[in-house]
């Protein structure tokens, strides 16, 4: 046998009915359910787009290249398919946080700089 999901959002994760009607038991079963599958979901995409691109090493050279470019967002989607698989991802923390520094410095709304370097900043001290 082989394992079929989808991902269209099952009806318990949109309808605003839907504890009424499965019940609460049901509806935190089910709605665990979907979080696994997004989950599961994302790590199969990232591991795919990681392998496409010549592996994790290749990955991470790129999101080097990629600050050294000024490309500070394509920097942070690279680190972050090293951060789902958990592959490099001491890393990607550093350079993740490396270009959120950067952005924020030509970020002109004190509440958007402040979220970059706070981002940063957990990131650089996370153990």
């Amino acid at each position: 046998g082989f394992v079929i999901y989808n991902d269209m959002l099952s009806c318990v994760q949109w309808c605003k009915y839907a504890r009424k009607c499965v019940g609460d038991q049901m509806y935190e079963q089910m709605m665990e359910i979907a979080k696994h599958n997004k989950e599961k979901a994302a790590k199969e995409r990232a591991e795919k787009a990681v392998a496409l691109a010549g592996g994790a090493d290749a990955v991470l050279r790129a999101a080097e290249e990629a600050v050294r470019k000024g490309e500070c967002q394509w920097c942070l989607e690279l680190c972050d398919l090293l951060l789902t698989i958990g592959v490099n991802a001491e890393a990607a923390r550093r350079q993740k946080a490396v270009a959120l520094t950067k952005l924020a410095a030509y970020e002109t709304s004190a509440n958007g700089r402040h979220y970059y370097l706070v981002c940063a900043h957990e990131l650089e001290n996370r153990h």
